[in-house]
């Protein structure tokens, strides 16, 4: 039965049209190191470059159509997941529950936008008690900061500086104002004032270690200068907290329906990530397209460090081989087709390069010229230097030659006992930032309960 024949991905087509019209596997010079690095790691294999472009092109199109979808998907969505608040009531939370913040979305008749607006919801209260407490090392420091950026307290058009504690958390404040619904508990101004000034009492209960003080000013408050439509939010602020205190000890807050002769919506504001996709979109294969690069030159280290390893190993077999009388193309061609019968799918470059060398005698290259091409291929010393030994030794004859390989795997082996060495050294360099992280974890563990127990 005909195998049946998988169409060729189009991503991959686009990349293979994009390489043959833009011509990125010829080397240049931004990309000859890379390229050559390709070929090396194919060991010899025909379009290496070729391929490696079209796969790169790509695997970033697969990407960048992925997260384009995704982009477009939340940019129709996003706008839809608003929604009215069900029945214009936000649960309240349980007694002990501390106050919750909800950001709603408000829409006002005749308004065209949406307003995002901050509603605090309390938490349920049996009843509201205020406790005055103060100490006399913190009045010095209210008076001198209470004005915040106000020019003075003779004329107050921003929010004045209402601080919850002073000296470090060491004394906490509690405020009061008169009359009540002029100036909220953040010193903020909620209420409205008339233009020409309201007097506000102010009242601040200084507590710490059962001692109290209390501080008392009076302040003038002025209307701030804002336009229409700050104006109709702001009216809408002070409904949502004058609704909230109203029903402070039921279970829901209900939100006011109109304000000023004006309907209001209510609604749960949804969240964004249009902007997110669309950064990700274009990061994100930027991304990949260089992480190819690298790879490769990670792949080209890793190449010409293995080569160094398998040197002695190889030098080794050659010259056991040779020294039992074999040929050194038949050396060549039994190396080789063990490398090939046992690889089981892990690749040695040295071995890879032997058998493409073989593959070059059958296909009709000299043999002395395989040998150099091999070294050259190599590209380190040691394998250069072998190469043009074992083609010179066809010319001259291969007495002498055991002698030459077994002194050069002799000395090899002793880089190669360096280089574990060295190896060794970085790996426990390594090591030493988990090692001090886990330290670090160690002595919090020690530490923390000690502490926790005083």
């Amino acid at each position: 039965m005909r195998r049946m024949k998988l169409p060729k991905n189009p991503f991959l087509r686009f990349g293979e049209f994009l390489v043959k019209k833009a011509r990125l596997d010829q080397p240049g010079r931004g990309n000859r190191e890379l390229c050559q690095e390709i070929n090396l790691l194919s060991a010899g294999k025909k379009d290496a470059v070729s391929h490696y472009y079209a796969g790169k092109i790509a695997d970033t199109l697969w990407i960048l159509t992925v997260l384009s979808a995704v982009s477009l998907l939340v940019f129709l969505t996003s706008d839809r997941d608003s929604r009215v608040v069900e029945d214009q009531r936000l649960e309240r939370p349980g007694y002990g529950a501390g106050d919750r913040e909800e950001e709603l979305a408000v829409l006002a008749e005749g308004e065209t936008e949406t307003e995002r607006i901050t509603v605090i919801v309390q938490e349920q209260k049996y009843t509201s008690q205020q406790v005055e407490e103060l100490l006399n090392k913190g009045r010095q420091t209210l008076e001198n900061n209470l004005a915040g950026e106000n020019v003075s307290l003779d004329e107050v058009r921003q929010k004045l500086n209402f601080p919850s504690s002073l000296e470090n958390g060491a004394v906490k404040v509690n405020w009061m104002t008169i009359p009540y619904g002029m100036i909220d508990d953040d010193g903020a101004i909620v209420g409205q004032p008339d233009d020409t000034g309201s007097i506000v009492e102010i009242q601040a209960t200084l507590s710490c270690q059962g001692k109290d003080l209390v501080y008392e000013t009076a302040v003038c408050v002025y209307p701030p200068l804002l336009t229409e439509q700050e104006k109709l939010w702001q009216s809408v602020r002070d409904a949502a907290q004058q609704a909230d205190e109203e029903s402070v000890n039921k279970e829901n807050l209900e939100l006011p329906r109109t304000i000023n002769g004006r309907r209001i919506v209510w609604m749960r504001p949804s969240s964004n990530l249009t902007t997110l996709f669309l950064f990700l979109t274009i990061i994100v294969p930027f991304c990949v397209f260089l992480q190819k690069d690298r790879k490769i030159h990670q792949r080209a280290k890793e190449r010409r460090l293995q080569l160094a390893m398998d040197y002695p190993e190889l030098m080794w077999k050659m010259t056991m081989l040779l020294g039992a009388g074999l040929t050194i193309r038949g050396t060549f061609s039994r190396i080789a087709a063990e490398y090939k019968r046992e690889k089981n799918g892990e690749i040695h470059y040295a071995y890879e390069e032997m058998l493409y060398t073989c593959y070059e005698m059958k296909s009709g290259v000299a043999e002395g010229s395989a040998y150099e091409n091999f070294g050259r291929r190599c590209q380190l010393p040691k394998y250069i230097k072998l190469g043009s030994l074992l083609s010179q030794n066809l010319k001259k004859g291969s007495k002498g030659l055991v002698s030459i390989l077994e002194k050069e795997a002799l000395s090899s082996m002793e880089e190669r006992k360096n280089t574990a060495r060295k190896l060794g050294e970085q790996a426990g360099t390594k090591l030493l930032f988990p090692m001090m992280m886990l330290f670090g974890v160690v002595l919090i563990i020690l530490i923390v309960p000690a502490f926790l127990s005083f």
